[in-house]
Parts: structure tokens; sequence; C-alpha cells
């Protein structure tokens, strides 16, 4: 999955997604991760430049040709490939949500 900068979304074959996404900090945090120091910092790195906000980690990049810059559109819109945001929407992490911040 590496790519020189970072870990593409997916592989499969000889298809795969440029798109930077949250996914890929999970190759960092694993205790025994795959990846080597230099390449951990550069996951974090472009991370923090594309995905950090204010309020949290967007589930895209504003690069990305599916990012969305509003939830236009209603609830059924929104809801497609199982997302309830909009692409690109920053928040907490699904399985934090019982958790204080």
């Amino acid at each position: 999955f590496w790519n020189g900068s970072y870990l593409f979304d997916f592989v499969d074959g000889d298809h795969f997604e440029r798109s930077v996404r949250p996914n890929m900090l999970w190759a960092v945090a694993l205790k025994y991760s795959p990846l080597n120091g230099d390449q951990q910092k550069a996951v974090v790195d472009m991370a923090t430049k594309e995905l950090l906000t204010p309020k949290g980690i967007r589930s895209l990049s504003p690069y990305s040709n599916n990012f969305h810059w509003n939830g236009a559109g209603g609830q059924q819109g929104r809801g497609v490939r199982g997302h309830h945001l909009p692409a690109g929407t920053a928040g907490r992490h699904p399985r934090a949500a019982d958790r204080p911040l």
C-alpha cells in the first residue's frame, strides 16, 4: 500500500485509490506497525496536512474528487455507501461516540 509518500486507500491488483483517508492512521497506531519510522512520520504528516481540522479528523481529504464541502441534500443522499455524513466531514470516530471528549 505504500506509494512513496503515504498509504493508498486500497489496492486490488492493478487498481488502487490515492485518496487520503484516516484509515492509514491505523497502520501507524498498531503496536507492531508494518511501517518503518520514516513511513509512520510521513503518514502522520500527510494526515495532519490534509485531514486534521479544529473539530477532528476529516473522513476524506478536501483534495479528493469525492470530497463534498457541505451536507446539501437529504439524508438518503448522504447515506450512500453507509456514510451518514458528507465525504470529508470532520468528527469523532464512531467507536468514541460514547466517550466524553
